[in-house]
């Protein structure tokens, strides 16, 4: 089963920590980790969720206030739902539950006073209409969560969570978590930020969780730190939260090792080849539902050309000149490290045309605008194609298109027009007319 990565706006993650308390010892390096984590989860690169559905929660002072929002992350979510602790973990003495720690929670002989009991937060996750669902816990015998109030090693680990859900504990049931005095993050969340910005060599575009795992238990252990634990059901190892940032093996400059069909990219037949060639124009898109969904090319440093009838079908935009104001998740499939980055629908055409044009909300480093016939940035170039359908070979990765059409695209000044702009041109309709999609912007 191919891995697709987590719709990032229909997705919600909500963040908490503590590491101030009254009655038990501070932790300074999990304010640090709600400010990392948030980051790396919103950097278009790595997932790119929108900032608005991330909540984070530093120092809340009642149980009552982590429940609300991860109720309201749960509400909100139907791709993937997230949900991060980090602090203190208590154990109840008489019953061996786990609480998570507030700051003004205690531990007295026979009970945990002023803290939440995980439990709750079990109930609020598993009634989520969230296809998918991501539990991290960064505590002290966090472990025990795997199996309700079962050891470390119980077979029912998994018949805490319902299915399409991955837990990932910073320790075991019986082991305390680290924060190391004088660096910057604790040590479980410090190496699982590391691994979704830096990736995981070889593993793919995506990083699933159980990679995301895998990566974080060897790290770890070569560090002699304590070891995360696991709980899957079912398909729920293949959630995909982050892309894939490690360069990827090649075995000639351009070479990419992993396309999404499977196959291997046409390597560059020089270095010369892959710096001017369209390596760093070539544009993979994405659909809603976080699948392939065909091609394009970068036009100039932020505005990628494709085929407008692929978005109108993927994005629910109809072809009558009307702009899309939702994100457009792509890639840059034969770059190093397979960069991603949202773009925003900034022309439809007119008349029926054929030609979309998207805006870049950042450009993306290494990506260069696919050059003319002569060697020049586009203006004036005649391409066979703009975009693909998935079924295409630019879709998959390799060179040539199978679009029939061919589209020429220039910026520049228009007549009776004030300001300079993008102008594309599709020939080879059926009804053999010429049609045109403009767009004037900044």
């Amino acid at each position: 089963m191919t891995e697709v990565l987590s719709r990032g706006d229909t997705s919600s993650a909500v963040l908490v920590g503590c590491h101030r308390f009254t009655d038990l010892a501070d932790l300074p390096a999990v304010r640090n980790n709600l400010g990392g984590l948030k980051e790396v989860l919103t950097d278009p690169t790595v997932w790119g969720v929108p900032s608005r559905r991330v909540e984070v929660l530093d120092q809340p002072g009642f149980g009552d206030d982590v429940l609300d929002a991860v109720a309201r992350a749960a509400d909100a979510a139907h791709d993937t739902l997230v949900v991060y602790y980090s602090g203190h973990g208590l154990v109840d003495p008489s019953t061996g539950e786990l609480y998570v720690a507030l700051p003004g929670s205690r531990v007295r002989d026979v009970l945990v006073q002023r803290a939440l009991r995980f439990d709750y937060l079990r109930r609020i996750v598993s009634a989520s209409g969230a296809r998918k669902k991501v539990v991290l816990l960064d505590c002290c015998f966090s472990g025990r969560v795997l199996g309700g109030m079962a050891s470390a090693g119980d077979s029912a680990a998994n018949d805490t969570m319902v299915d399409g859900t991955c837990v990932i504990t910073s320790a075991s049931a019986t082991a305390p978590s680290l924060a190391v005095p004088g660096e910057e993050y604790t040590a479980f969340t410090g190496v699982l930020i590391d691994i979704l910005r830096e990736g995981v060599p070889g593993a793919g575009p995506f990083l699933a969780m159980e990679t995301v795992f895998d990566a974080a238990r060897s790290r770890l252990a070569s560090r002699s730190r304590p070891l995360p634990q696991q709980s899957i059901r079912n398909t729920a190892g293949r959630i995909c939260i982050a892309r894939n940032r490690a360069p990827a093996p090649s075995t000639a400059p351009g070479a990419q090792a992993y396309p999404s069909s499977g196959e291997q990219a046409e390597p560059s037949s020089s270095p010369g080849e892959a710096a001017n060639g369209l390596e760093t124009a070539q544009v993979r898109m994405y659909s809603a539902t976080g699948e392939v969904l065909g091609s394009g090319l970068l036009l100039s440093d932020d505005i990628v050309g494709t085929c407008a009838h692929t978005l109108g079908a993927a994005f629910d935009v109809q072809s009558t000149g009307e702009v899309s104001s939702g994100p457009v998740t792509l890639d840059f499939p034969l770059l190093r490290g397979v960069p991603g980055a949202q773009a925003r629908v900034v022309s439809m055409p007119q008349d029926g045309a054929n030609v979309a044009l998207l805006r870049l909300e950042t450009p993306v480093v290494g990506s260069r605008p696919v050059p003319s016939a002569k060697g020049h940035p586009a203006g004036g170039a005649t391409f066979r194609a703009l975009g693909s359908s998935v079924n295409s070979a630019m879709a998959s990765g390799r060179r040539g298109t199978s679009t029939p059409l061919s589209t020429r695209v220039w910026y520049g000044q228009r007549p009776h027009h004030s300001r300079p702009a993008w102008t594309l041109a599709s020939a080879g309709h059926p009804s053999g007319t010429r049609r045109t999609a403009v767009w004037s912007g900044s």
